[in-house]
């Protein structure tokens, strides 16, 4: 299933290169140029008031509920990883959060003794015809 027409990582590309280059244009501006910066006047911000009838609220108290329940089962521990890092997993050719998404699916498979659920993203985009696809589990 392809859930896009083009692949999130050139918007994640694209937004770092123009975030590098506003940086890049502010540290090459003095403080007597930021004095000719002319004000701009902005509308003062309007509280929105959201009008909703009683299923939506009810609606909104059962999914509350719902999330409450789960998240209160759920258990998490994390820990620093020092016996290496992403240049480790790099001179290898292979992506950090490729490995990192396998590394859980492993988990999960000796764990459950299952394939686990999965939507991951899959790049194909730098082959012919290359697009963005999802990589999940199948059954046949």
């Amino acid at each position: 299933m392809q859930h896009l027409a083009f692949d999130a990582i050139i918007q994640i590309t694209t937004v770092f290169k123009a975030i590098g280059n506003v940086k890049e244009y502010w540290s090459r501006r003095t403080q007597s140029e930021d004095m000719k910066v002319s004000k701009v006047s902005v509308a003062k911000p309007v509280e929105l008031d959201f009008r909703l009838d009683d299923r939506s609220h009810r609606s909104i108290k059962t999914a509350t509920l719902q999330f409450e329940k789960m998240s209160s089962n759920i258990g998490i521990r994390s820990f620093l990883w020092k016996e290496y890092g992403k240049a480790f997993i790099k001179q290898h050719r292979l992506h950090p959060d490729t490995y990192v998404q396998m590394a859980i699916q492993l988990a999960d498979y000796k764990l459950h003794k299952r394939v686990a659920a999965t939507y991951e993203t899959a790049s194909t985009r730098q082959f012919y015809h290359g697009r963005t696809e999802t990589v999940n589990r199948e059954f046949k």
